[in-house]
């Protein structure tokens, strides 16, 4: 797919200062801030002038000397290298190309807790995925040079192989583990210990009463069991909690921090509540409205700034950063789809958990091996999608954040909207978190004043 984009820079200028603004590059998540000096050195070099010309260019405009004419010139080439912006690359973006890293498996759908805000319908019926066919798919990441496995359910745990499936992926690979943390006894703490095993156990309340009316009567305080003996075991530093924020517990989320700050939780993630599965239709399972959500985002984010905040957290919304991750400097895209494949109990795959609908399904482990799925045409079309997004969504095209939001998640686009060439319903508020960020950077005199 051939796309027509402009291949001119953005540019954010703060309402607080017009001396200074920030250049943004036209197709990667490159940005720095410059002035009006350096915006000229800038364009002159794009269009291809030497140092020499733009000197000249300079010295008519500015009425500066030629020394310093060239002093700024070279200033200006080092912050572009420093900031890794390419100014020989402005006629194309990166494209993702198929690369397997990491498999998240659904290796049972039973469960035996029957919350109303399951996305996979957990069921009592045995349906699991057979441990050869897990272990073959676990082989097959790491014959492709993957790194990491995430174990889900269902309640992963009952699975009768679970030791075995455990175990196994271990020896090659980081294995993180999602469960309810009910079936979490002393022989199974030390086991996930012994195996070096992240753990993260949803809990989605502070309190019994909270938690219990959502998960079932019992199951905080078998988490709260669960959390001790783990730490007893001496893997704590590898155990987080997971909260997924809905009408009935929205007001605890302050107390669930309290909570895990508490019990020396490293990490507590929030989860805005998917309406699929389950959730799709129980009265038990209700969403926070979008302004609502994004109030606690805004909380949170705060909260971040916070040089004294004990627990590392997140707020389940992509696509809010300024700096590419090292590990997806490569192709300069943020989302893992396309490093990444989701298998269901069934043996169906699929690029995201956020996107198991049949519209993008790319195979099944029993009839096409892992490395074909992941070469498939499907997923080839899936990461262009995901490449392209930013610039076919027509507000995305004139936003000077667009490369670094990169259009939102395109999973969550699918959860609102069912339309992954939308963003997600956070796109304002990232759009205002950004001028917030780049005004501290801009202006940090005036956020000094109003502190």
């Amino acid at each position: 797919m051939k796309i027509d984009v402009p291949n001119h820079f953005l540019y954010y200028q703060s309402k607080h200062r017009s001396d200074l603004s920030v250049l943004f590059h036209p197709f990667q998540s490159s940005w720095l801030i410059v002035n009006e000096t350096a915006k000229d050195i800038i364009r002159m070099m794009a269009d291809g002038h030497n140092p020499e010309t733009i000197a000249h260019f300079l010295i008519r405009d500015f009425d500066i000397a030629y020394a310093q004419a060239l002093e700024d010139i070279q200033s200006v080439k080092q912050s572009l290298c420093q900031n890794n912006f390419d100014i020989k690359q402005l006629s194309k973006h990166s494209l993702r190309k198929p690369s397997l890293k990491t498999l998240f498996i659904h290796i049972t759908k039973r469960c035996n807790l029957h919350c109303p805000h399951c996305y996979i319908s957990s069921t009592d019926t045995q349906l699991d995925l057979p441990a050869s066919a897990i272990i073959s798919s676990i082989d097959a990441l790491i014959e492709a040079g993957g790194e990491g496995l995430t174990i889900s359910g269902g309640e992963p745990l009952l699975h009768p192989e679970i030791k075995y499936i455990l175990s196994h992926a271990s020896k090659k690979l980081t294995v993180r583990l999602l469960t309810n943390g009910s079936l979490i006894d002393k022989e199974m703490a030390a086991f996930l210990a012994e195996h070096g095993i992240f753990v993260q156990i949803s809990l989605d309340g502070s309190t019994a009463s909270i938690h219990d009316a959502i998960r079932g009567a019992g199951s905080y305080d078998r988490v709260v069991e669960a959390i001790q003996l783990i730490q007893v075991h001496g893997a704590g530093e590898r155990l987080n909690l997971c909260t997924t924020l809905m009408e009935r517990n929205a007001d605890d989320w302050q107390h669930m921090i309290a909570l895990a700050e508490n019990k020396k939780i490293p990490l507590l993630r929030f989860l805005h509540l998917r309406e699929v599965g389950r959730a799709g239709n129980h009265p038990g399972a209700r969403p926070l409205s979008a302004s609502a959500y994004e109030q606690f985002i805004a909380h949170i984010n705060q909260m971040q700034f916070n040089s004294n905040q004990k627990v590392e957290l997140t707020c389940g919304m992509s696509g809010l950063l300024l700096k590419m991750p090292e590990s997806f400097k490569t192709d300069d895209i943020w989302c893992p789809v396309g490093r990444m494949m989701v298998i269901d109990t069934n043996g169906d795959v699929y690029p995201c958990v956020l996107m198991m609908q049949d519209s993008y399904f790319l195979g099944n482990i029993f009839s096409q091996s892992l490395k074909e799925i992941s070469k498939s045409r499907q997923m080839n079309e899936t990461c262009q999608l995901l490449s392209n997004r930013r610039f076919i969504i027509q507000k995305c095209l004139a936003c000077s954040f667009r490369n670094l939001c990169q259009a939102g998640c395109m999973g969550q686009a699918l959860d609102h909207f069912n339309n992954l060439m939308e963003t997600d319903v956070f796109c304002s508020y990232r759009k205002s978190a950004y001028e917030a960020a780049f005004d501290r950077l801009l202006y940090p005199e005036n956020l000094n004043k109003n502190k």
